[in-house]
């Protein structure tokens, strides 16, 4: 089952928008499950999209935990074809570190003024 993620939007939503996305996530550095960035991969060859990464950073310590290695563009139309060509770079930290750091940090700040 692709996409188990209540944040993910159904899977044949999304086929039926692939023509209008740029990239596809296949890398997020912050998933509880390495399976659902597999799901992601498999569904963005299935429909010929070119991969996309991102760290989901919600603390310091998840920064480059995922990431793109692009060749040299210089516009909107070089960086598409930059995507094409994309490695995808992957530095794995502990989901869990990542969520108890979060949780941290949130728990520090002071209430908001209303």
């Amino acid at each position: 089952m692709l996409f188990r993620s209540s944040s993910a939007p159904p899977a044949d939503l999304l086929e039926r928008l692939a023509p209008l996305i740029d990239a596809f996530e296949v890398a997020n550095g912050r998933l509880a499950r390495e399976s659902y960035n597999d799901e992601a991969l498999a569904f963005a060859r299935r429909v010929g999209l070119p991969a996309g990464a991102g760290s989901d950073e919600h603390v310091i310590a998840g920064l480059f935990t995922a990431g793109l290695e692009l060749p040299a563009f210089h516009d909107p139309a070089s960086l598409a074809l930059a995507l094409g060509d994309a490695r995808v770079v992957r530095n794995p930290r502990s989901f869990l570190a990542l969520q108890a750091r979060k949780w941290l940090r949130t728990r520090r700040r002071p209430p908001r003024a209303e």
